[in-house]
């Protein structure tokens, strides 16, 4: 009985490590739109030479990409999910979060998508799109950050307006390729009761209920075995 006793606990030990991994949030947190590419609301060159066709994909996505454009959101992903602190991937997040009163460690990503274009062959010259896109991603929105040649970058012109509803990000780029939407994950957690924890205290409940009653059945066989 004390062999099956030390088992049961050690079963719930190891559900309890798992369950607790499973619940701690890491630098991307549960996305608003369940990992959609954003929504194009419009796309333009700002020269009139300019016929490119803007084509979004979010990360779940990303085998519908060509093969280069895929190791890069591969590696962007690797690049967030194995940091700490945001900050410590793009250094401008800690003036954004400093100005809007964000603790740093409440900085994460929702969602991660590349953004292409096609039509063009000369747009090295053509300069920059001015880019809308939807999606309620961006009703924490804190920051657009962007994968360069040089590292990850925020497009410091992003803004995030309320239209008829909807949440539409604005902004310029003449650089395109992974962009990762940065989030206040305290509001995240705080308005979207739906991510999981809720019901990992109710795992908790019944597996604590389940060591009680396997804990007194034991003791009770052995006093009546004595």
């Amino acid at each position: 009985m004390k062999k099956l006793l030390a088992i049961s606990l050690a079963v719930i030990m190891v559900f309890c490590m798992g369950f607790g991994a499973f619940a701690t949030p890491g630098e991307f947190v549960e996305s608003p739109s369940h990992n959609k590419a954003p929504t194009l609301v419009g796309g333009t060159s700002q020269s009139e030479d300019c016929m490119a066709e803007l084509i979004i994909t979010a990360f779940i996505d990303r085998m519908d990409l060509p093969e280069e454009l895929r190791i890069l959101i591969e590696k962007a992903y690797k690049d967030i999910a194995n940091c700490k602190n945001l900050v410590y991937l793009c250094s401008a997040l800690a003036d954004i979060a400093k100005a809007l009163n964000i603790p740093e460690v409440c900085l994460a990503v929702s969602d991660l998508f590349d953004i292409r274009f096609e039509g063009c062959d000369d747009h090295g010259e053509h300069g920059m799109f001015d880019i809308v896109i939807s999606s309620d991603t961006f009703k924490n929105f804190v920051a657009l950050m962007h994968l360069s040649d040089d590292g990850w970058e925020i497009i410091d012109n992003a803004t995030v307006k309320e239209v008829d509803g909807e949440y539409h990000l604005y902004f310029s780029t003449d650089d395109f390729s992974p962009f990762a939407v940065v989030v206040n994950s305290s509001v995240v957690v705080d308005k979207n009761p739906n991510t999981g924890d809720d019901y990992n205290i109710y795992i908790y409940a019944g597996i604590m209920l389940v060591s009680a009653f396997v804990a007194l059945t034991a003791l009770k066989k052995k006093k009546q075995t004595a």
